[in-house]
């Protein structure tokens, strides 16, 4: 071999040492970043954690009664239904449906009556 052949071959090793030299710090700087979000992460689930005890905490009475009033309503409107309150009594005024007060069950909608 010639000394040109010996010099090249010496670059060339060079230069694929500090290519893998390269690569293998950047895949550890990577692996300690990935480590130091998911540490980061791990510490704002806890925190994010303890906001949401804490608002539920605060706002417990609030829930508390939302679902009270709300089983209360049910309630009433089922036992509304299970009283033999007619189907000529009820009304819907959301929806724009009313019973007409003869036999066959008229639905009005908008000024157009359908009778069904």
């Amino acid at each position: 071999m010639s000394s040109l052949q010996k010099t090249f071959l010496l670059y060339v090793f060079i230069y694929f040492l500090c290519k893998g030299a390269l690569y293998c710090s950047l895949y550890v700087i990577c692996v300690m970043i990935e480590k130091n979000a998911r540490m980061r992460w791990a510490k704002l689930r806890v925190i994010l954690k303890a906001k949401r005890e804490d608002e539920e905490r605060r706002w417990s009475t609030a829930y508390r009664l939302y679902y009270q009033r709300e089983a209360e309503r049910k309630a009433a409107a089922a036992d509304t239904l299970l009283h033999g309150q007619s189907c000529d009594k009820l009304e819907h005024p959301e929806s724009g449906v009313a019973a007409a007060g003869n036999s066959n069950l008229d639905i009005v909608l908008t000024g157009q009556s359908v009778t069904i």
